[in-house]
């Protein structure tokens, strides 16, 4: 089966997170994410900003915005002590 896309970045995105996902290394998200979408990533998006693009995009038909009211502590975790934030994970 040809793999459709309409570019070469489009077209090696689905083969890379295809053989992730058959090769069992995508387990714990967004952990296993940062293993190619990191800050200092050059051939992949960096995860924070790829993230929070796809949470802002759609409008009605974007569950984020639909479902979570856009609530960042969907994905965030603040520390009330500290007033920090970070990111939680969760096992695939």
């Amino acid at each position: 089966m040809p793999i459709r896309g309409s570019s070469t970045r489009s077209r090696l995105q689905l083969v890379c997170h295809a053989s992730l996902a058959v090769a069992g290394d995508i387990k714990v998200i967004p952990t296993d994410c940062l293993k190619c979408h990191n800050e200092t990533a050059k051939d992949a998006p960096q995860f924070r900003k790829l993230m929070h693009a796809i949470r802002i995009a759609g409008g009605a038909e974007n569950h984020f915005l639909t479902r979570a009211n856009g609530n960042c502590s969907s994905c965030h975790k603040l520390d009330q002590a500290t007033g920090t934030w970070s990111l939680g994970t969760g096992s695939y």
